[in-house]
């Protein structure tokens, strides 16, 4: 064990250093995948046009996120009646309104908007939009719509990148960990379609990454960053919420956070170093920008906000009962809840399974030693920033799974894309595990050859 923890290290450190490039070079090929499966409108020299899948969600995605854009932006419409439009059904303003006004923008943007208009070749009044009806957005708009969303997919590359590096010191770990997730099937799949499964991917990576840096200084720093530091949690977290209220799930892990770095912070320093004025303060200016982003883009909480709030979060309830689902959909059971939670981790969206046609048991004995391995690296972390990350990383996968596992009410795949980054990062860490193994038996072999070519092992 202790060889293995030393090969580990060596990955890690040394070893990570030679691999940074690599991996850079491979994340940018496969992120691209996400470019070339669907292009943006008007660029003509992307291959593979229109090769997406369409998913008949995208078509009211589509007609509802022009719907609000026009009237919040457009004809500055913003009185009760007209956002308590009934015509989206769950889609419509009691579902969070940010993505709309994303993918509304976009349309604006590239001319497919026009406030007055109707796209052409879509009945948004009829709600029309069955694809077994083949009756869809035109390609230009369907594309123009799909813009944000992709450019919110590679994004959250990106932001893994930054979350698990942050979280573990570790190059190596972050680029394998964005790798895998954007190389995963589900991943390349959502980020090209008009729902809010993506986005609410990204800003609840976003929250977690932001609101992990900003914490470790709340509790002791000076009163000039503690209001931006405050704002800047509130600001991610309001974003996050407004994506998709499965981003909860990421708020309760900063409030798990916050309650750790409080204990760990009395632990270290004394009460004396926990200046409470300060904590009230950093609450009020979060809780000031995360009420003024969740209400400021949707006037239905203008008037009895605290009632609308309710009607909105109530809306899962509805969800969860949705009488279109199939029995063999229904997570009714324990054993049905994990088996769709694995059918939508390794079994479906596995990278060994999935490019290579190797069995799905290589996915889930690669998440499973990056379990091993998480443990081995936490139990082993001596600095308190490092044993800090671990910790938090633990809490954030350990939220994620046990939400998704226990919320989730059907087995339909976009739902279960909160998992993603979770996943990702636990294959990468299986990844280095067997680096590790491969480093540790094959370096008296390899060495001879390397330094009679001038390297070292």
């Amino acid at each position: 064990m202790k060889l293995v923890a030393q090969a580990v290290d060596s990955i890690l450190v040394k070893g990570g250093k030679r691999i940074v490039l690599v991996c850079t070079v491979a994340l940018s090929i496969s992120s691209y995948f996400i470019f070339t499966t669907f292009p943006p409108p008007n660029f003509n020299f992307y291959l593979n046009s229109h090769a997406a899948d369409y998913h008949p969600d995208e078509g009211v995605w589509t007609a509802a996120g022009k719907y609000y854009f026009e009237k919040f932006f457009l004809d500055k419409d913003w009185s009760y009646e007209t956002w308590d439009t009934k015509k989206f059904g769950n889609f419509g303003n009691r579902n969070p309104v940010l993505v709309k006004c994303f993918v509304g923008a976009s349309l604006f943007i590239n001319g497919e908007v026009t406030s007055g208009e109707s796209i052409p070749g879509f009945d948004f009044e009829q709600m029309d939009w069955e694809v077994v009806r083949d009756l869809r957005p035109p390609e230009a708009v369907l594309d123009a719509a799909r813009v944000p969303i992709m450019i919110m997919g590679i994004a959250s590359v990106l932001l893994l990148f930054l979350l698990i590096r942050s979280f573990t010191g570790s190059w190596l770990l972050g680029l394998l960990s964005a790798l895998v997730l954007s190389l995963q099937p589900h991943v390349i799949s959502f980020s090209q379609k008009v729902m809010n499964d993506i986005p609410a991917v990204f800003f609840g990576l976003a929250a977690l990454w932001v609101s992990f840096i900003a914490l470790k200084e709340i509790l002791v720093c000076a009163n000039k960053g503690l209001v931006l530091r405050s704002f800047a949690i509130g600001a991610v977290v309001g974003l996050a919420v407004q994506t998709k209220l499965s981003t909860l799930l990421v708020v309760i892990a900063i409030v798990v956070w916050s309650a750790l770095e409080l204990i760990l912070t009395v632990k270290e320093k004394g009460v004396a170093a926990v200046h409470i004025k300060k904590i009230l303060l950093a609450l009020m200016s979060f809780g000031l920008v995360l009420s003024l982003i969740w209400i400021l883009p949707n006037p239905l909480l203008y008037q009895q906000t605290l009632k609308n709030t309710y009607r909105i979060f109530s809306l899962g309830k509805k969800v969860r009962s949705n009488p279109s689902a199939l029995e063999a959909q229904k997570n009714s059971t324990m054993q049905k809840r994990w088996e769709s939670l694995i059918a939508n981790g390794p079994d479906r969206s596995g990278i060994f399974g999935y490019y290579l046609g190797l069995p799905s048991s290589v996915d889930k004995v690669t998440m499973l030693l990056g379990i091993f391995l998480f443990a081995l690296l936490f139990s082993r972390s001596k600095a308190y920033a490092q044993k800090r990350g671990y910790a938090y990383l633990g809490i954030w996968m350990l939220i994620t799974t046990g939400g998704i596992l226990f919320w989730t009410p059907f087995d339909w795949p976009r739902w279960y894309l909160p998992m993603s980054p979770v996943w990702a990062t636990l294959q990468a860490m299986g990844m280095v595990l067997v680096l590790a193994i491969a480093y540790h038996w094959l370096r008296p072999w390899l060495k001879p050859a390397i330094e009679r070519f001038g390297g070292n092992v």
